[in-house]
């Protein structure tokens, strides 16, 4: 295993679950896919100013480093550890990182 991967496997001790969203009803009810994906992440908890997916500035509170470079939607289902309180927050923004080898991680803004 290269090492810059095993560092980085390292700094991610946490479990995050995503689960797709699959649809919204007439009134607003949002179904997720019965499959889900748990990845490993780095959370952390700070305040930090971000452009959300609509363009809006807002207040990050908590930021999850996913060690996927898989899709995640802004409206997918994110289930964080239980000392997150909540721990399903909605998230605000994603951003997907790179480096000279291609893409690496993904973060997610809540």
């Amino acid at each position: 295993m290269p090492t810059d991967l095993f560092d980085f496997l390292e700094l991610c001790p946490d479990d995050v679950v995503v689960e797709t969203l699959v649809s919204v009803d007439q009134q607003g009810a949002r179904t997720y896919g019965g499959a889900s994906n748990t990845y490993k992440a780095h959370i952390t908890g700070r305040q930090r100013l971000i452009r959300t997916w609509d363009g809006q500035q807002r207040i990050s509170t908590v930021q999850a480093t996913l060690r996927t470079t898989a899709v995640v939607q802004v409206v997918d289902r994110f289930t964080l550890p239980a000392r997150f309180i909540p721990n399903q927050p909605p998230a605000m923004a994603i951003l997907r990182s790179a480096d000279e080898a291609g893409p690496h991680h993904t973060t997610v803004f809540f």
